[in-house]
């Protein structure tokens, strides 16, 4: 029998969107190496295709693997802040699927706290590009059982955690920081 970690990457790997808790809101996203790109999240929340989402990372490094032009302030950031409830804006690098650039020639990551989460991206092999499990217009919800009925029944496989029931979900999305500039810029 499939263990969860086993069946959340089967999913990923065929390209499905799937539900997953964070250490923000509980999340849905799709493999950056397997989906079609951006719009399946977009799609699926109902929302315009070409809105951008983030990347959530395992490791740093994947930064220099996926963005470039990446200013020094932004590295201490990252060390001050990550694993934790911040996303980072950076130039995409010539590595980022165009079908996940939203029209953009930027993208937003996120290391989060939430272990499962970081288990689950390391398990599948690359980021998972992400957003909240909600529609548009909704609240985001702060753990499964938050999530809409009608959300929740779309998705073809929501993980409750790999390690039981999380509890460490603040329940508020994440600090989005353009790092494109001289100077940070907080945008949400």
């Amino acid at each position: 029998m499939a263990s969860p970690l086993e069946i959340i990457v089967g999913h990923l790997k065929n390209g499905d969107i799937v539900g997953f808790p964070t250490d923000t809101v509980y999340g849905c996203g799709v493999s950056v190496k397997d989906a079609e790109g951006a719009r399946v999240v977009n799609d699926f929340k109902h929302r315009d295709s070409n809105q951008p989402v983030q990347w959530l990372i395992a490791n740093k490094s994947d930064i220099d693997f996926y963005a470039k032009d990446v200013p020094d302030y932004a590295r201490e950031l990252m060390d001050e802040n990550w694993p934790g409830g911040y996303s980072f804006i950076f130039k995409a690098s010539e590595n980022v699927p165009e079908n996940f650039l939203c029209g953009l020639d930027t993208i937003a990551f996120r290391m989060p706290k939430c272990a499962c989460a970081r288990k689950v991206i390391t398990a599948l092999g690359c980021p998972i590009a992400a957003s909240s499990a909600n529609f548009t217009g909704d609240e985001p919800p702060q753990f499964k059982d938050d999530v809409a009925p009608e959300f929740m029944d779309a998705l073809p496989y929501a993980l409750t955690c790999l390690h039981g029931q999380c509890h460490d979900a603040t329940g508020i999305p994440s600090t989005i920081i353009d790092c494109t500039g001289d100077e940070p810029k907080t945008i949400r």
